[in-house]
């Protein structure tokens, strides 16, 4: 089972000679580092030098010295809209330590699976790095923390999922097609399952296989259908997902994908009413209009004229009425680097957006009547093309 690096978190590796006997024991003087970054298979495909190459000399007095690479990796993941997207890395650090002399201590040599994730504060240090349920910070088979799904009929549900237990997946929606894949963007093809009412995530060695989608088409699902997801290797996790319908045909329905703090691209409607705005913003300078060889103006020339005129968009959109479930993936979404906005009515129609809400007040069915959210995005592009 792989170690999980959750990049947007620091992850630190020690290096370290305090139980040792004899000369090992009082002599570590420094460590040199080569840390290999790559995706595809996890032994073939690495590449022949390393990204990056480190010296550390362990500070005076102390028999350890502390890497931190969390950094380093954030620059080969690439987390892009559409098929561009890297969203897992293999990172082989190997590492020698050595004393003041330049004698060999220790070899060490450490592969690790690199994701966009992050942790909380309460998780600790290298947050969720293993996948055993036993441990207090751990990295779930749902990579999301909902278990309750709301969909809009005709357009596909996407659910991320982590391969190295292999987990079973079934469901009680009928007559639809899904299928397991490697890319979130992957569209329904004839090639899908549309019998079968199990599917068998199975793991490989390539980075590109260890999150996975659950792509399920809508067509006939309902309100409290459900999907079952149970691990088949290591302690067991069972997850069962219940889906929530969602109708408000008569406004232009948005659903927003994000990067969540697993690294995982997953997606929330803002479907009820939405507002669109520009805003413009230009310099102004005073011309001089006298024709001084007849002493006369224009009337029709602008004697203030503008210029660097920059004109961008926004969108105000708001939910449905909502559980108390999709409060943590609202709250990872106003932390995402990364969200997109479809536009239900022609799923080609995809923008870059930044989110501009940065204030959440948890809602919860004890407290208030009804759970709804407004959230204000700007359209991440100026309105006139400008780039070069």
């Amino acid at each position: 089972m792989s170690t999980i690096i959750n990049s947007r978190s620091p992850y630190y590796i020690k290096y370290d000679n305090s139980n040792d006997t004899g000369n090992n024991a009082s002599d570590l003087y420094n460590v040199e580092l080569s840390i290999y970054i790559y995706n595809g298979e996890k032994i073939v495909d690495r590449p022949a030098s390393p990204q990056y190459t480190i010296n550390k000399i362990a500070l005076t007095g102390t028999l350890y010295i502390t890497i931190e690479i969390s950094e380093l990796i954030r620059d080969y993941l690439k987390t892009e809209y559409y098929n561009q997207a890297v969203d897992a890395v293999w990172v082989e650090v190997i590492g020698d330590t050595f004393d003041n002399t330049g004698d060999q201590k220790k070899a060490y040599n450490d592969i690790y699976l690199g994701l966009d994730g992050w942790g909380y504060f309460e998780e600790g240090i290298n947050p969720r790095s293993s996948i055993d349920p036993t441990q207090p910070s751990f990295t779930p088979i749902v990579l999301q923390d909902n278990m309750t799904v709301y969909f809009v009929k005709g357009r596909d549900i996407r659910i991320p999922l982590f391969s190295e237990t292999e987990p079973t997946i079934t469901t009680n929606v009928t007559s639809e097609l899904w299928n397991l894949v490697d890319n979130f963007w992957e569209v329904e093809d004839t090639f899908w399952n549309g019998s079968s009412t199990t599917q068998n995530i199975v793991d490989s060695d390539f980075s590109y296989d260890k999150i996975q989608y659950l792509n399920l088409t809508t067509n006939n699902a309902a309100t409290g259908d459900t999907i079952r997801i149970e691990s088949t290797i290591g302690t067991l996790q069972s997850f069962t997902i219940t889906l929530v319908e969602i109708c408000e045909p008569r406004f232009d329905q948005y659903r927003s994908v994000f990067y969540n703090k697993y690294g995982a691209l997953q997606t929330f409607w803002v479907n009820k009413k939405s507002v669109e705005s520009t805003k413009v913003k230009s310099e102004e300078f005073h011309t001089n209009l006298v024709d001084l060889d007849t002493v006369t103006y224009s009337t029709t020339r602008h004697n203030k004229k503008r210029f660097q005129v920059e004109a961008n968009k926004s969108i105000s959109t708001n939910t449905a009425l909502l559980d108390d479930s999709q409060n943590k993936p609202l709250e990872q979404m106003l932390a995402s680097e990364q969200i997109w906005l479809e536009k239900t009515q022609n799923a080609s129609e995809v923008y870059p957006v930044i989110i501009r809400t940065t204030n959440l007040t948890h809602k919860t069915g004890v407290n208030d009547k009804m759970i709804q959210y407004s959230i204000d995005f700007d359209f991440a592009n100026n309105m006139i093309n400008d780039v070069r």
